[in-house]
């Protein structure tokens, strides 16, 4: 009893368990879960460690890690779990988004792992899209942690196509930008260019016009990597005054390119993966 909160819980105070426990002295509780799985953590209740497996499949350590979750028995059994993981790294836990990146996150949360949970986090936060709910549904990872990927993915992708956008408007303004160009018809022509291959390469990644949320079929990292392609244009490039201006030498179409570079940076550093300690399960 001793090894599980659950059973714990149930077999003590006035629980109809506890109860019946008390007055005949035995009690019988049904039991959902895989059978294969739970002699696997009877055997290391009962001290049966040559009868435990050292290495198992992803489908039954998503398995173990979900009776676990649910009769609170990590304590008892984190020296296996460990085992497990770690035999199971050494066939290589996923680089990109794919069908075990939500199960590897569920046991990572469950076993307390907090270095591949944020791992496994992260690669969901730049590359799930918004049917994220569905894959996580025959996974039962906590709402919390999905709500915030989800809320992660959206404000990455929102505010990626928001500094497209920003660019777009400051150039649609009028006021002239081009410092480059030696008279007012060239950083006209420069500013008109430059505008004019931003458009035309925002719709052709689909960014212009702005999509809305959810962002249906977006992926962040998708998205980034379609921005960094955009062909930004200028006259000045296309000319000798371009190599210097009155501000020494002229960086990469007046420097936009850099700046949108960073931009991508400054937002994948937001989608570092989740912290366990913020969504670490009880033990």
């Amino acid at each position: 009893m001793l090894a599980s909160q659950h059973f714990q819980t149930i077999l003590t105070g006035n629980y109809n368990e506890a109860l019946t426990l008390r007055s005949k002295g035995h009690v019988t509780i049904s039991v959902s879960e895989d059978f294969d799985t739970m002699v696997i953590l009877l055997n290391i209740i009962h001290g049966a460690s040559r009868k435990v497996p050292r290495q198992v499949t992803l489908d039954t350590l998503r398995k173990l890690a979900s009776l676990v979750s649910s009769l609170g028995m990590l304590d008892s059994v984190e020296f296996f779990s460990d085992t497990w993981i770690d035999n199971l790294q050494r066939e290589g836990f996923p680089k990109a988004y794919d069908k075990t990146v939500l199960p590897l996150l569920f046991v990572f949360w469950v076993f307390n792992r907090p270095d591949e949970f944020k791992d496994m986090t992260r690669i969901t936060q730049r590359e799930c899209d918004e049917t994220l709910d569905e894959d996580a549904q025959d996974v039962p990872i906590a709402h919390k942690i999905i709500d915030v990927i989800k809320r992660d993915r959206e404000f990455a992708i929102e505010t990626a196509i928001t500094i497209i956008h920003a660019l777009i408007t400051r150039y649609m303004d009028g006021q002239t930008i081009c410092d480059g160009a030696l008279d007012d018809e060239l950083r006209y022509a420069c500013d008109a260019m430059v505008l004019g291959s931003l458009m035309k390469s925002s719709r052709k990644i689909g960014v212009w016009p702005k999509p809305e949320a959810p962002f249906n079929g977006r992926r962040f990292k998708d998205l980034a990597k379609s921005i960094r392609s955009i062909r930004i244009l200028d006259v000045c490039n296309k000319t000798s005054s371009r190599k210097w201006n009155s501000h020494g030498p002229g960086n990469n179409c007046h420097g936009l390119e850099d700046s949108v570079e960073a931009s991508m940076k400054s937002i994948e550093a937001s989608l570092e993966g989740l912290e366990l300690e913020t969504y670490a399960k009880k033990r």
